[in-house]
Parts: C-alpha cells; sequence; structure tokens
C-alpha cells in the first residue's frame, strides 16, 4: 500500500495513481485518465425492466439481460443465497416463473452508472408474494456490455436490520 491511499477516502495520492492498474474503482468514483463514470438511463431502465419481468413471469428477459458463465454472482440476503453460473441462471429464470401472477415486485430510488463496457446500479427495492406484506431492501447490480447488449454479472440483495440486532 501507498502512502496517501488513506483507505478509499479522498483523492489518491499521485505515487498511488502512478503505481495502480487504470481504470479503478474508489468508492463510487471511477479514477481515470480523462473520465469518469456518468450516470446511465439506459442501465436504469434496464433495472426497472428486471424487476417488471420478475412480476410478469417473463423468462425471456432473463435469457437476455443475465450472463450464463461462470462469472455470474448472485449473493442473497441470507447466508446461504450465494449462487453462480448457470445455477445462479437457472434460479433467476425459475424465480420469474413462479412469481407470474403472485409476486409482486418493484424498485425505486434507481441510480445506475457505466464506463464504456461496465456499469453498476443500486435500488430501493418492494416485494410481496401473494399477501399484502411486503418486504422493503436494496439491490445492487454489476452489468457487462457484450455485443451491445447489458448483461448482470453481479446482484446483491439485503434487507436492512439494525445495527443492534445484528451486533447486540
Amino acid at each position: 500500500m501507498f502512502s496517501g491511499q488513506n483507505a478509499g477516502c479522498g483523492t489518491p495520492s499521485a505515487e498511488w495513481v502512478r503505481h495502480t492498474p487504470k481504470p479503478y474503482l474508489l468508492g463510487t468514483t471511477v479514477w481515470r485518465e480523462g473520465g469518469g463514470m456518468q450516470e446511465s438511463s439506459e442501465l436504469r431502465d434496464l433495472i426497472f425492466g428486471f424487476f417488471k419481468a420478475l412480476a410478469e413471469g417473463d423468462a425471456e428477459f432473463f435469457e437476455r439481460h443475465v450472463l450464463r458463465g461462470d462469472e455470474l454472482r448472485l449473493i442473497g440476503s441470507t447466508s446461504d443465497e450465494w449462487f453462480g453460473g448457470i445455477e445462479g441462471f437457472n434460479l433467476m429464470r425459475e424465480q420469474a416463473a413462479i412469481g407470474r401472477g403472485e409476486l409482486r415486485a418493484s424498485a425505486d430510488q434507481v441510480e445506475a452508472y457505466s464506463s464504456g463496457e461496465v456499469g453498476w446500479g443500486a435500488a430501493v427495492i418492494r416485494y410481496s408474494f401473494g399477501t399484502d406484506q411486503t418486504a422493503a431492501g436494496r439491490e445492487t447490480f454489476v452489468f457487462h456490455r457484450f455485443d451491445q447488449t447489458w448483461k448482470l454479472v453481479q446482484s446483491h440483495t439485503s434487507f436492512p436490520v439494525s445495527d443492534d440486532d445484528v451486533f447486540g
């Protein structure tokens, strides 16, 4: 580690910049010679599309916009919800099929950014499954563009709990 890096806070030192491969992420800011992340309405719309497809049971949407390779990671809110590769891909398709007509899924406060062939997004989410009870949470997304099509390569869902509940 180089002096002045200060654990990802503020601007990196010139020494650190010279010795670090580019581009590199520092929090939610991309430091790169000549540019950075830009807001992406295309990815924002894609995130909304994921929730619409999930609620409508549109498995074809997942065929088009989820990576099937070993690099795919889906991380849920419990310790055993860690899926990758074709297992993760099949899980998303199955959830869409199961949810058809029964699942209400929505996202708001969606933000999305991209730089070149890589993008990310985050959203406040709400799920309910055939009841009036709604679970509110957060979801983050990482996308990569393959042949002009954005594909999900990583997603993490969480349902917030207080620090007191976690640490006692």
